[in-house]
């Protein structure tokens, strides 16, 4: 890939990291406010908070497709995996959201609701 579009694809990759990186800490984020609903004893607005957070979940396990999509187009080499290159962050993303921290987002959330 020449290097004026590769740079337009790092420029979107990184638009879409940040964007997924939002939305799983908004998911954080409306998972304790739903915890803490439901112990004041507001299953209705304890509901609402976790759809929320289930909605930001899947609208970030969503972009994966088009992070995959770019990342192909891109066709990183090793030497593309620094600490600032936008498909680095989204592997490290990747890693820490799909392994304990998002199975256990999924588990309280299934508790609430």
């Amino acid at each position: 890939m020449e290097e004026h579009k590769k740079n337009k694809a790092h420029k979107l990759m990184k638009l879409l990291v940040k964007t997924q990186m939002d939305d799983y800490k908004d998911a954080q984020m409306l998972t304790d406010y739903a915890e803490e609903a439901k112990e004041i004893g507001n299953t209705e607005i304890a509901s609402y908070f976790a759809s929320r957070a289930k909605n930001r979940m899947t609208t970030a396990q969503e972009l994966d497709r088009h992070i995959d999509s770019l990342t192909r187009e891109i066709n990183m080499s090793d030497d593309d995996r620094d600490a600032e290159n936008p498909h680095e962050m989204y592997r490290r993303t990747y890693r820490e959201c799909q392994g304990e921290q998002c199975e256990m987002l999924k588990k309280k959330l299934e508790k609430i609701m």
